[in-house]
């Protein structure tokens, strides 16, 4: 059986699948991504996907002539450019015609169509939207797993529709990336669809939403959301305690090679752990030398990455926003270091072309805004525009590293990115999170 990845950039779709077994082959075009998945281990086709004859490509990846059914799963994340916000947004003018278009393609007429289709599209881009269903046409594979930008919802539906009727159980809709342990507001449109009998579901959230009018506002139930500076480790302290053992269960860190139970190690910030005879044994750790492994009770499984955090939770730094009815003056004054740590982190980072101020603090109070492709994370708010009268422009923002980008999408931080820098940014910007497509393919393909 083969997994593939359409699209598949460099690599996100596929460091969230290893965790499940699954190593898919990916097909893609750009250089640079290419280079940059070969690198961290993942199999890569390269060439123009819209070109390309799928049972062609499967045959020739299985050595046999290809019948269908030797696919098993097909994952795609076709390019956003035409539908996307954050460009000029012309595929949003092509949406009716390929609306107009889905309802009518088979597996017989879908390459003359996408030819005719070319004829009348303002960005030519907005067509390899379709390439996924034109492969699961022609591969007929168990189960899809596509993302695409919130624009992209209304195809994903009818498209659905088209594959309800060959036998998927089909699920769409939005998910919020820091729903999933991501430390980034990043709103996807998502797809997915089994044919083996089971229904089709988006993946339950582990996390709490961030909600922009009203941050304090936490979803029961679930973990609170993974804020920008945990997830750098800015302001976090050492962590003191008592290492033992891994026992497999809930947060494992790792220390000079060997597992250890992270809840044994306390942060700094944090009072302290009840005092016994034991206290003598307690160690102080710096935390840039601790790998946080996995987290929340549910053992090997959940080992996504080396990021400088916890992947499934958020760090326990005090962030500052408790009230005085219960914080302590101890506890007042650690917050108020932490937040000082955090600021003075991110003042020499910051970009400010319109001159606003801003609470430099702000990246412990929340997730990162959405990273574009660039080695600036914007501000939180509204860009300045002639309807809401907001100052701020689009390059106010904190300058951050590539390594630092990567960490906020949620890919580990020693990822091997390759190209020039600006290809660097652009591929992290451009790429599915880890941590949200292990939670959309752990649950398609349980």
């Amino acid at each position: 059986m083969i997994d593939v990845a359409l699209f598949a950039g460099p690599g996100g779709w596929d460091e969230g699948a290893k965790h499940l077994g699954i190593e898919p082959v990916g097909f893609e075009w750009g250089d640079a991504q290419c280079a940059t998945a070969r690198a961290a281990g993942h199999q890569r086709v390269q060439g123009d996907i819209a070109k390309m004859v799928p049972t062609t490509e499967i045959g020739n990846l299985a050595g046999e002539e290809i019948l269908q059914g030797i696919v098993r799963g097909l994952i795609a994340s076709p390019p956003c450019q035409g539908f996307s916000t954050a460009g000029k947004g012309k595929g949003r003018k092509d949406s009716a015609a390929l609306l107009e278009a889905v309802p009518r393609l088979t597996p017989d007429n879908i390459d003359g169509t996408i030819s005719l289709l070319h004829r009348v599209m303002e960005d030519d881009r907005s067509l390899l939207a379709l390439e996924p269903l034109r492969w699961t046409m022609a591969l007929a594979p168990r189960w899809l797993a596509w993302e695409q930008v919130p624009a992209v919802l209304p195809l994903w539906e009818a498209i659905g529709e088209r594959l309800r009727k060959a036998g998927y159980s089909v699920a769409t809709g939005i998910v919020n990336a820091e729903q999933y342990g991501v430390p980034q507001t990043r709103r996807r449109a998502i797809l997915v669809a089994r044919s083996d009998g089971k229904e089709a579901r988006l993946p339950t959230p582990t996390h709490s939403r961030y909600y922009v009018r009203t941050p304090q506002k936490l979803d029961e139930g679930v973990e609170k959301w993974v804020s920008m500076a945990e997830a750098l480790g800015w302001g976090v302290d050492e962590r003191v305690g008592f290492p033992r053992r891994s026992d497999g269960r809930g947060e494992v860190v790792e220390i000079d090679g060997r597992e250890y139970r992270g809840r044994d190690l306390r942060p700094a910030s944090e009072p302290a752990f009840a005092l016994t005879e034991k206290a003598r044994s307690w160690q102080r750790l710096d935390p840039h030398a601790i790998r946080y492994l996995s987290s929340g009770g549910r053992g090997a499984e959940t080992r996504i990455g080396n990021i400088p955090r916890s992947v499934d939770h958020p760090a326990p730094t005090i962030t500052g926003k408790a009230t005085a009815t219960w914080m302590s003056e101890h506890d007042r004054e650690q917050a108020k270091a932490v937040r000082a740590a955090v600021a003075a982190e991110v003042a020499p980072r910051v970009n400010n072309q319109s001159g606003t101020e801003f609470d430099l603090a702000w990246p412990l109070d929340r997730p990162a805004p959405v990273i574009a492709g660039r080695d600036l994370v914007t501000m939180p708010g509204a860009n300045a525009n002639r309807f809401n009268g907001a100052t701020k422009s689009r390059n106010d923002g904190i300058r951050v590293t590539v390594q630092e980008a990567a960490v906020l999408q949620s890919f580990p931080a020693d990822y091997p990115w390759q190209g020039s820098k600006t290809e660097q940014f652009q591929q992290v910007g451009d790429a599915v999170p880890p941590l949200l497509a292990y939670h959309i393919l752990k649950e398609i393909t349980s």
